[in-house]
Parts: C-alpha cells; sequence; structure tokens
C-alpha cells in the first residue's frame, strides 16, 4: 500500500493548504478509495538476486507524476525490496520525493494469512499493543486525541497477552506498539491444531487487524495482520502530518515481514492471567 493506507475519507483531503479530490466528478454515495496506487502499477524489474538461502527481487516505478492519478499533484520514485528466504520473505518500501514541495506518503502491507479451510475462531493471536484507534460508524478514526484510548478499555482488542481469537470481528488498528530489543515491532499468529505459526514484524508504524466476516467470499477464513505507517485517514489528520510528510529529495522506507515457524510454542496466556474475549460481537 502506497502513497497512502486504508482509506481516505470520501476521496478528499487538505495537505499543504491545497484542497485535494481524488475521486473528482464521483457521486458522493459512490466514494470510495483505499489501499493507494502502488497496488495497481505495471512495476519494473530493477534487479534479481538469488543465493542458496533465498532470493530477492527489486521492483521500481516513478508512475506516480503530477497529472497521472487526480487529486495527487506530487512526484514519487517506489522502490519494492522483496526478499523470499526459507522460511518466509519481507518488504522494504522505499518512496523518494522528486518533486519541489512536501509530499503527503505512507506505506503498508495487506497480507491476509489462514492455515487450512477452518475459520480464524480457533487461531491465537498476540499483538504487542497498548492503545486502539477508536473510530466512528464509517469505521473512519475520531478527531484529534480522542481517536486514542488505552487498549484495556477494549478487550475484545487486547491481545497483549495472547489469546484465541474466539467469534469476534475485527476491522481495527491498534498503536502504541512495544518494539524487542531488536527495535522490531513483532505479532504472532499461531494454529493451536497444527502447532504452527508465522510472525508479522515491522519496523514502526501500527497495525490493523481485520477477521473478514463481512467478506462475500471466504469470510472469517483469513486473519488480515496488516503492518502500517499511520491510521486510516491520515492524509486529513493534523496530529499525523508532520509523520508522512516527505520533504523534497528525501526518501523513507518501511520494512516488513512474515517468516514461517513450523513448531511455535503457545501463544495463549495461563487462565487466570488472560484477557477476557468476548464472544460475539463486532469489534471496529
Amino acid at each position: 500500500m502506497a502513497p497512502f493506507t486504508n482509506r481516505i475519507a470520501a476521496g478528499r483531503y487538505r495537505f499543504g493548504r491545497r484542497e485535494n479530490d481524488l475521486l473528482p466528478g464521483v457521486e458522493e454515495d459512490k466514494r470510495l478509495i483505499h489501499h493507494g496506487f502502488l497496488r495497481e502499477l505495471d512495476l519494473e524489474l530493477g534487479g534479481a538476486r538469488e543465493r542458496e538461502d533465498g532470493a530477492q527481487v527489486l521492483f521500481v516505478s516513478d508512475a506516480i507524476q503530477p497529472g497521472v492519478f487526480p487529486g495527487y499533484p506530487f512526484a514519487l520514485a517506489l522502490h519494492v525490496l522483496v526478499r523470499f528466504g526459507l522460511d518466509g520473505l519481507s518488504l522494504v518500501v522505499t518512496a523518494t520525493n522528486l518533486d519541489h514541495v512536501t509530499a503527503p506518503d505512507a506505506a503498508g502491507w495487506r497480507p491476509c494469512f489462514r492455515f487450512g479451510e477452518d475459520t480464524v475462531d480457533e487461531l491465537e493471536l498476540q499483538v504487542p499493543a497498548s492503545q486502539a484507534i477508536l473510530t466512528d460508524a464509517e469505521l473512519l478514526p475520531l478527531p484529534g486525541e480522542t481517536a486514542y484510548a488505552p487498549i484495556a478499555s477494549r478487550p475484545e482488542l487486547d491481545f497483549r497477552a495472547g489469546r484465541a481469537l474466539g467469534s469476534v470481528a475485527v476491522d481495527a488498528c491498534l498503536g502504541g506498539l512495544a518494539a524487542d530489543a531488536d527495535g522490531l515491532i513483532r505479532s504472532r499468529l499461531r494454529d493451536p491444531v497444527r502447532g504452527c505459526g508465522l510472525t508479522v514484524w515491522q519496523q514502526g508504524g501500527l497495525v490493523h487487524l481485520f477477521t473478514g466476516d463481512m467478506l462475500a467470499r471466504d469470510a472469517r477464513r483469513a486473519l488480515a495482520i496488516e503492518p502500517v505507517e499511520s491510521m486510516t485517514d491520515a492524509f486529513n489528520r493534523a496530529d499525523c502530518e508532520a509523520a508522512i510528510g516527505l520533504p523534497p529529495g528525501a526518501s523513507r522506507s518501511f520494512r516488513c515481514g512474515a517468516p514461517f515457524v513450523a513448531a511455535m510454542p503457545p501463544l495463549t496466556a495461563p487462565a487466570a492471567a488472560a484477557s477476557a474475549a468476548p464472544e460475539q460481537g463486532d469489534a471496529r
């Protein structure tokens, strides 16, 4: 996802004292745009290298230019470095501002994980988040500081200790992520039946969780664990402007990945310490 993650409210935003419309001429009830432009670009092969322990491929594009995408009058060069290892893959998404003005930019990755054909209910999840991003009925973050709440106030989203997902429906962003000693943030997902699991790591940012309950196909058959640089609708938030602003000539990279673990210890906390999770409901 780049140069924005998830959605921008009604496809409109204000940046650098300028009003921008990503969906000019589109009727109000059809104004939906999400996940940026990168996912739809034809990328060029910038290089490839193979080794005994894996391979890496570099994809490049300078297709984001003024006049190409309505409502985004900025020039970006994008590099996506994909590394394939023996146990998983990793991504480095780098944006370089080729323009003479600061451009809004944020990257992310939207992988969906599944183990077999069952629902995600029995999967164990652990996310080191101390904040929940509160949203309105349209799943857009609330204004200013009202968007940030202690994770303990939303127990259905509190996966710090590790627990089974259960039947709770989740489409939410979590922040205040605690990094390990090496500076990387790690979320973990485990299949208790097979004993295997995976770790989604990221360097900074937030994480978005989506259980896919409203999908027309394969509802609740996969869990999206999305490392993102910024929350939904960041282009419209004054508290995100400094983080997403990319100065002229500057580059910024977002790193993330997901190694697979054939034998992962249980993530579920002891019963006495485990947080109670609701069996039903829609946590947003």
